[in-house]
C-alpha cells in the first residue's frame, strides 16, 4: 500500500511517500536519503523500485523530498547537509510514531550526497539497525570542490550563491560540506553497513567507498562493500541498477527481518 506522508520540520513542510506492506503486523522500515538535486524517487526511479521490492518482502519504506527539493517546502539555496540530516531524522521519528512500524527495526539508505547524509544520520541515531550507502561521498571537501563550476568563488562573492546547472547553491552549503567527516560519523554507528559503489565513478571516486569501508569494519560490526565493475556514479545501465537493487534488498532482508 502506498500513501502520501506530510510532516513539518523546522516550520516547513516535508513531503514523502510511505510504502507499507499489507496486514496488521508491525514491520521494519527504511528511510531514504536522495542525492543532490534529486527527489524521493531518485535517478531512474531507483528508490521507488527498491521500495516496491521491500514492500513485497514485508519491509516498509519512507521516501522523502528534503526541504528545498521535490515537492517539499523551502528554497534549494538554503539547503545544507546538516539541514538534510535534520529532515532524515524527523522522518525516522515519524516512522517510530507509526503503530505499524517496529521502532527497533529501522534502517537508512542514501545515494551520493544522500549517502553522506545517511552516514551522518547513522552516527546520530544509535538505534538504527541497518545502513546502505550508494556511491556515497566520504570526502566532501574534495568532491564538492571538484564539482564546482569555473569561477565559483567569484560567483559566490558577487551573488551569494553558485549556479549549479540552474539551481542556486548557497554559501552555507559549501562552508558546511567542507567541514564534515562522514566516515568518522559512520564509525559511531552500531548498525551493519553495506557500501555499494561503481568502480568507474568519476563524480564520487571509488576511493570514497574505501574510506567508508575502513570506518565500518573498524567497529568490528558486520559490514561489506559491493563493487559494481565499470559502473558510473548513477549506475546508468540496467545491469548496474539491478545489481544495486538486488544487493540492497538482500541486505535489508538479512538485517531487518
Amino acid at each position: 500500500m502506498q500513501k502520501p506522508v506530510y510532516f513539518e520540520n523546522k516550520g516547513e513542510l516535508v513531503c514523502g511517500t510511505l510504502d507499507l506492506p499489507g496486514g496488521r503486523r508491525r514491520c521494519p522500515a527504511v528511510v531514504y536519503c536522495h542525492g543532490f538535486t534529486a527527489d524521493r524517487n531518485e535517478t531512474r526511479f531507483l528508490f521507488a523500485r527498491l521500495a516496491r521490492r521491500l514492500e513485497a518482502a514485508g519491509i516498509a519504506s519512507l521516501r522523502i523530498d528534503f526541504r528545498g527539493s521535490g515537492e517539499s517546502a523551502g528554497r534549494f539555496e538554503d539547503m545544507t547537509p546538516l539541514e538534510e540530516v535534520s529532515d532524515a531524522r524527523a522522518a525516522i521519528a515519524r516512522l517510530r510514531a507509526n503503530r505499524r512500524i517496529d521502532p527497533d527495526r529501522i534502517g537508512v539508505v542514501g545515494m551520493s550526497l544522500g549517502g553522506l547524509i545517511a552516514a551522518l544520520v547513522a552516527g546520530k541515531e544509535p538505534k538504527l539497525k541497518s545502513v546502505v550507502l550508494w556511491g556515497a561521498i566520504a570526502r566532501p571537501a574534495k568532491v564538492v570542490s571538484s564539482l564546482a563550476p569555473k569561477g565559483a568563488e567569484r560567483m559566490m562573492d558577487k551573488y551569494g550563491f553558485v549556479d549549479m546547472g540552474g539551481l542556486a547553491v548557497g554559501r552555507a552549503f559549501w562552508e558546511t560540506a567542507r567541514k564534515l567527516d562522514p566516515p568518522a560519523e559512520l564509525a559511531k554507528s552500531k548498525a551493519p553497513v553495506l557500501i555499494i559503489h561503481g568502480t568507474a565513478d568519476k563524480t564520487v571516486p571509488y576511493v570514497n567507498s574505501t574510506d567508508f569501508l575502513r570506518a565500518a569494519k573498524g567497529r568490528g560490526i558486520a559490514s561489506k562493500r559491493v563493487s559494481i565493475p565499470g559502473s558510473n556514479h548513477g549506475f546508468w545501465r540496467c545491469e548496474w541498477g539491478r545489481a544495486v537493487l538486488d544487493a540492497t534488498a538482500s541486505w535489508f532482508e538479512e538485517t531487518l527481518l
